[in-house]
């Protein structure tokens, strides 16, 4: 009892972080730069032919808000030439780039997230479409910072339907990776 009371003291006092830090750390805050440098390294030590072929950007990735159309955007600062850019540098080195959401309101730094409940997963649709437009190749969704954990067994193969659509419209295969369940130290989110 003393050991599941301890852990729930830590889970309550988790908070969530990312390294975007730039100014004081620019060799390692996630940034267009962070996720070009890990491409490089796969290829020049090998690990691309061993089968290491995803480089993946969780988190920290958007702006922390949409843009006037109510679009995804990545973050301007540290990712200047968008998704987009990022991901024709990833393909150029014949990798493949890995994009982050999370089914709920908000992703865990904060960003907006796919926003997918019982009643309406339009605005995922739209972010999907947008993601498989920057050229992502895999997507991972969580199920936390707010999401419908009631719902998730229509939003998970709603969501799966929408980039399954998305991705047959370009031609190109993405993956879609899904973390179903509440973590209980993200349920509840300082946002």
């Amino acid at each position: 009892m003393v050991q599941s009371q301890r852990q729930c003291q830590v889970s309550q006092s988790f908070r969530y972080r990312c390294n975007v830090d730039c100014v004081n750390d620019p060799d390692n805050c996630i940034s267009a730069n962070l996720v070009k440098t890990h491409a490089d390294r796969l290829v020049s030590l090998g690990l691309a032919t061993l089968g290491y072929t995803y480089v993946n950007i969780d988190s920290c990735w958007s702006s922390m808000s949409r843009d006037v159309s109510g679009n995804l955007v990545a973050n301007e600062t540290r990712f200047p030439g968008g998704i987009r850019e990022v991901a024709d540098y990833v393909h150029s080195k014949g990798l493949k780039l890995g994009l982050y959401s999370n089914m709920g309101p908000k992703m865990g730094d904060g960003s907006p997230g796919l926003n997918c409940n019982s009643s309406n997963c339009e605005q995922a649709r739209r972010d999907i479409n947008t993601m498989v437009s920057w050229g992502i190749d895999s997507l991972k969704v969580d199920g936390d910072f707010g999401a419908d954990s009631i719902a998730m067994n229509e939003s998970y193969p709603t969501v799966g339907g929408y980039l399954a659509t998305a991705s047959n419209r370009t031609g190109r295969p993405v993956v879609f990776e899904c973390r179903l369940g509440v973590s209980p130290r993200h349920s509840v989110s300082p946002f």
